[in-house]
């Protein structure tokens, strides 16, 4: 079965005060169809810009995420984010 999701050597980098700080580095999987998986870390490890990129809410610095063959590259109705609780 072929894989629906795909990361392939995502980095993303943030630029604050003229200093790169680095959140992700090439970070790569696959998800198949009927597939689970979870993203787990401390706090700060990156997996809300992870989540954020694939949504894509956020572009890659590097690197390259596509759902059913299509590169993601801006906001797709067919990938949503669920918070854990509501932030009021």
């Amino acid at each position: 079965m072929a894989a629906e999701l795909v990361l392939k050597d995502v980095t993303k980098t943030y630029t604050v005060d003229g200093n790169d700080i680095l959140a992700l580095e090439n970070i790569s999987f696959s998800v198949k169809k009927r597939e689970s998986i979870a993203i787990v870390g401390p706090s700060g490890c990156g997996k809300t810009t992870l989540i954020r990129i694939i949504c894509g809410l956020e572009k890659t610095t590097n690197g390259s995420v596509t759902f059913l063959n299509k590169e993601i590259s801006a906001p797709d109705k067919q990938i949503m984010m669920v918070f854990q609780s509501v932030a009021i």
